[in-house]
């Protein structure tokens, strides 16, 4: 989705997830990829995150990811992907 042109807002435990990922970065530092600290389990963190989409997007929210006990460091998308589906 980034690498499409769409805004992602990830609410995360840790927003410094990302801060070492040369990847991550120009998305983090272009507003692409809005890091929401905050947990996916509190109701009101996700009404932040949600209203952080919202208004990054001026009311139209491309992607919000909400992920609860998963840490993305070192995890490859395409390999999780194929162990959802396995």
């Amino acid at each position: 989705s980034l690498g499409q042109g769409a805004t992602v807002t990830s609410l995360l435990r840790n927003t410094s997830v990302f801060d070492n990922d040369a990847q991550m970065q120009p998305y983090v530092k272009g507003n692409k990829a809005l890091l929401v600290h905050g947990d996916a389990l509190n109701a009101d963190d996700v009404k932040l995150a949600w209203q952080a989409a919202l208004e990054a997007g001026q009311g139209k929210v491309d992607f919000v990811l909400f992920t609860v006990g998963m840490c993305p460091v070192g995890i490859n998308q395409a390999d999780l992907i194929s162990r959802i589906h396995a």
